[in-house]
C-alpha cells in the first residue's frame, strides 16, 4: 500500500510521470510482488484475495487516471491488465506444466494425481490443494490434456561445437574489399 501512495505522488498531473511510465512502475514494483507465490496463495480465502484485488484495482486507477467510480472491468480494459484471478490461474497453470515437465519433481505425484479430491468434493470448507485447484482450472477452461516433453536427449544447442555452413565472404577483408565485390557475391 505504501508503494501505491508513492505512485499517487508520481501521478501528479502538473509534474508527474506519464501513463506508460506509471504502468511500468506498477508492473515492476507492485504487480511483481502480487504475482510472487500466486500458485501457492491462490487457495487462500476469498476475503484475503479481495484485499489484493483492491490494491490491484487502485494501482490501475492511478496508472490510467480513472475516477474512483470507474467500473473495475473498464480499468482492466483501459490498463491492458487481466484481473488478478485470471493472472493467478495463468501463473498456476504455468507452474503446473513446469512440474509436469520435470519427471522427478518433488511435487509431481502430489499435483498430477491428487489423492484428496473426494475429500474436497464432500467438505467444501477445507482449503483445496494446488492439484485440486489446477483440476478445476483445467475443467473451467476446457484444456485438453497433452503430453509434455520430459527430457531432450543430446547436448543443449549452446554446446554444439561444429556448424556446417558455406561462407563465401570469409576470404575478403572488409577494409580492403570493394563494396561492389560484396554485392556481387551476395547476389
Amino acid at each position: 500500500m505504501q508503494t501505491l501512495n508513492i505512485m499517487k505522488v508520481l501521478a501528479n498531473t502538473s509534474w508527474g510521470a506519464d501513463r506508460a511510465s506509471l504502468m511500468k512502475i506498477y508492473k515492476s514494483i507492485v504487480r511483481s510482488k502480487i504475482d510472487y507465490g500466486a500458485p501457492i496463495y491462490g487457495s487462500a480465502a476469498k476475503s484475503i484475495l479481495k484485499i489484493l484485488d483492491v490494491a490491484h484495482n487502485q494501482g490501475l486507477r492511478i496508472d490510467t487516471g480513472a475516477f474512483r467510480t470507474s467500473p473495475i472491468s473498464s480499468l482492466h480494459v483501459s490498463g491492458g491488465e487481466p484481473s488478478l484471478e485470471l493472472r493467478r490461474q495463468r501463473l498456476s497453470l504455468c507452474y503446473f506444466y513446469k512440474i509436469k515437465s520435470v519427471e522427478f519433481h518433488p511435487m509431481c505425484s502430489k499435483v498430477i494425481n491428487p489423492i484428496y479430491g473426494s475429500l474436497f468434493s464432500i467438505k467444501l470448507s477445507f482449503t483445496p490443494t494446488f492439484g485440486f485447484r489446477i483440476g478445476e482450472i483445467i475443467r473451467t477452461f476446457k484444456i485438453q490434456d497433452f503430453p509434455v516433453v520430459v527430457s531432450i536427449n543430446g547436448p543443449p544447442p549452446w554446446q554444439e561445437e561444429h556448424f556446417g555452413f558455406i561462407d563465401d565472404f570469409v576470404h575478403f577483408l572488409k577494409q580492403s574489399t570493394s563494396d561492389m565485390i560484396f554485392q556481387k557475391l551476395f547476389l
